[in-house]
């Protein structure tokens, strides 16, 4: 055991993070999770092209295993990026849990991945296929109502009805999320393997939260 003082060395007080493991959390660069000075909001959309001017309509009829439709969230150029929640949105007409929108099940389902890391893709969900497996993706979250409709809100889009689970991603990744490295091929994906249009979702989309730091 190494008995020590740390020392902002300026005389703020910070206090030394340690983690569940009992490991000493440093940070190179500017970046402190205590000074929000750094930190800015960033809010966006899945979409084809990464951009926030893309197209962020996931139901399409066009999605296969072999060349799936492929929906993300790059890393910045100038930034680094923590990703710390991510929001889906399923809606259609008289929809239930077991199906997907409106619809059948999906046969291949949806995948879920953080790509460009050191060790490669890491598949975050291999096969989400059904309404109630991105509720169990979520956790549950958020659950109101009662009964059926636990999970569901009535008439979101005209007489469709939604569901709209919400990942903490900082749960899966903590303490401060999925972070994509500034300049780098880092993103997170959802591959669309699937027609998830026809007979199916009347809307399909995820929005993304987190932050950046300057």
């Amino acid at each position: 055991m190494i008995n020590t003082t740390i020392s902002d060395g300026k005389g703020l007080g910070y206090k030394a993070q340690v983690d569940m493991f009992g490991s000493l959390q440093t940070h190179q660069g500017p970046f402190r999770p205590d000074d929000k000075s750094y930190i800015v909001p960033f809010t966006q959309f899945f979409t084809l092209d990464g951009t926030s001017a893309g197209s962020s309509e996931m139901a399409i009829t066009t999605g296969t295993p072999a060349a799936p439709v492929k929906f993300f969230i790059p890393a910045s150029l100038t930034r680094e990026r923590f990703i710390t929640s991510l929001g889906f949105f399923i809606s259609g007409a008289a929809a239930s849990l077991d199906e997907f929108g409106t619809g059948t099940a999906l046969t291949n389902g949806c995948r879920l991945l953080y790509s460009g890391g050191i060790s490669g893709d890491a598949v975050i969900a291999a096969a989400l296929k059904s309404n109630f497996e991105f509720v169990r993706l979520c956790d549950g979250q958020p659950a109101f109502g009662s009964g059926s409709q636990t999970f569901q809100i009535t008439n979101a889009i005209g007489t469709a009805e939604a569901f709209i689970p919400q990942l903490d991603v900082r749960v899966i990744a903590p303490p401060y999320g999925l972070k994509l490295d500034k300049a780098t091929t880092q993103r997170i994906v959802m591959e669309i393997r699937d027609d998830t249009l026809t007979n199916r979702a009347v809307n399909f989309n995820i929005f993304a939260k987190g932050f950046e730091v300057l």
